[in-house]
């Protein structure tokens, strides 16, 4: 795990305060494993759908939740992805050369 990713996964920072009930589950590093990627995103995701409906693991265990998150993409199990996929079916996908998925080639690092 590299130093970026270790601080995201034990940040407590929105815990504190007023933020403690807005944002009740751990913080995501990434959706699927971004590592060697020839593409990265980066957005916004406030959602805890994720967590509410299991896609993502919460709790004390940073291994655990780390994993959830980097085989996010194998489970197939997500709604606001597959919008993001169609952008890369026709031509994007013939470029980017994927065979089953663009998460292949495409990593979604998450901002919280």
């Amino acid at each position: 795990m590299i130093d970026l990713e270790k601080r995201v996964h034990n940040c407590e920072k929105c815990k504190k305060g007023k933020l403690r009930d807005v944002l009740p589950y751990p913080p995501v590093y990434s959706f699927g494993n971004p590592e060697g990627k020839e593409l990265v995103i980066v957005g916004q995701n406030p959602s805890t759908k994720e967590f509410v409906n299991g896609f993502l693991v919460d709790g004390s265990d940073v291994e655990k939740r780390r994993q959830s998150q980097l085989t996010y993409f194998d489970r197939r199990n997500y709604l606001f992805f597959n919008e993001l996929e169609r952008f890369f079916e026709g031509k994007v996908g013939e470029k980017m050369h994927w065979v089953n998925s663009p998460w292949e080639k495409v990593g979604y690092l998450d901002n919280r």
